[in-house]
């Protein structure tokens, strides 16, 4: 699920670099500042959705409506997830930043590093998940 969910938003990604809009792009930075308060106030739920919002949002920047029917198939597993991987310790914080530096390589039509930093965003919360799902220490993040 992880390696098909991280081919797409590279190549979402690629193409949101090539096709985003000078509207949208403001649109997106909104959307990072719902996130970083969120995770300030330790609010998961408002986080969940700022994630599943600025991925939907760079998807739908692509332009490509197979992909994002393909986006769309894979919604449900994608967003549990997310509920899996906001909860492991320090996760939350990584994402931000790596949110950020993607919303600059797409601001700056930078699409190779664009989709290198998507790559490992996505295969990064894979690891996280691997690394930390057979311990304890998954829980909430509340501050950064």
């Amino acid at each position: 699920m992880y390696a098909l969910r991280a081919s797409l938003e590279c190549l979402a990604v690629r193409l949101a670099c090539q096709r985003i809009t000078k509207e949208e792009l403001p649109n997106l930075r909104s959307l990072q500042a719902r996130g970083v308060a969120a995770l300030a106030s330790g609010d998961m739920d408002a986080y969940r959705i700022y994630n599943r919002d600025l991925h939907a949002s760079i998807v739908g920047s692509a332009r490509n409506s197979y992909l994002s029917t393909a986006m769309q198939q894979l919604s449900l597993q994608s967003q549990m997830l997310a509920a899996r991987t906001i909860r492991v310790a320090g996760r939350p914080s990584r994402a931000i930043s790596e949110h950020e530096r993607l919303i600059e390589c797409i601001a700056r039509g930078d699409s190779n590093r664009a989709e290198q930093v998507m790559e490992r965003h996505i295969l990064g919360a894979l690891k996280d998940v691997l690394k930390h799902g057979k311990r304890s220490d998954t829980a909430p993040e509340s501050d950064t």
